[in-house]
């Protein structure tokens, strides 16, 4: 991956990550919920640091295999499992269900399907303390729209994975602004910020590299 060399973007790039990635302190929770990726492993040993850590007793992982989508043969799901315990996460903490294609359905699906996984009523799975775990550029994203989707959840913590300064991620951070617009003309997420003079003069510092 091509490393930005200039202070400049370098600092461009910090500053929208600063926007998008909505980190919060390190709190001890009851579930992380993983946000999947197809092509991509960076979150999954970052969430299972967290578990090593004390920082989430279960994770729970959405993502479905692919059908075509994803680069593992093995497909999304079960390589998201499978990394997770080579990184130290016992199978009994790891909630595995194959069944959403992106972050609205990570969203909309995670407390029903947590609910049935433990026995429980979804009231009380609501009253849980919530990990959202995914990185710098899609944070915002992923905690807005789970928000919106689950409003009566009483405790939630932004948990990013840290994103290295390259071209490859100028290019998805960028990308992740409209998709923030489109899931906010959708009604999907729940009270975009509005971003700050700096972060707008960062974006279009960055909107010239790509």
């Amino acid at each position: 991956m091509q490393e930005l060399q200039n202070p400049e973007h370098r600092k461009a790039l910090e500053i929208v990550y600063g926007y998008l990635g909505q980190k919060n302190i390190f709190l001890p929770t009851e579930v992380g919920l993983l946000f999947g990726h197809w092509t991509k492993e960076h979150r999954i040993p970052h969430a299972a640091n967290l578990f090593r850590q004390g920082l989430v007793k279960e994770i729970l992982v959405m993502i479905a295999h692919g059908d075509g989508r994803s680069c593992w043969p093995e497909g999304a799901a079960e390589h998201h499992r499978q990394l997770l315990i080579a990184n130290g996460v016992p199978s009994e903490a790891i909630i595995s269900e194959p069944i959403a294609w992106n972050t609205l359905d990570e969203c909309q699906k995670a407390i029903p399907i947590l609910a049935a996984s433990e026995g429980l009523s979804e009231e009380t799975i609501r009253t849980w303390k919530w990990a959202l775990i995914s990185d710098q550029t899609h944070q915002l994203r992923a905690s807005l729209c789970f928000k919106k989707w689950n409003p009566d959840t009483t405790w939630t913590v932004n948990l990013p994975a840290s994103l290295p300064e390259t071209l490859e991620n100028v290019r998805e951070a960028v990308a992740e602004v409209g998709k923030l617009a489109l899931y906010a003309w959708k009604g999907d997420i729940a009270g975009l910020p509005r971003p700050s003079e700096e972060v707008l003069k960062a974006y279009e510092v960055l909107m010239k590299l790509v």
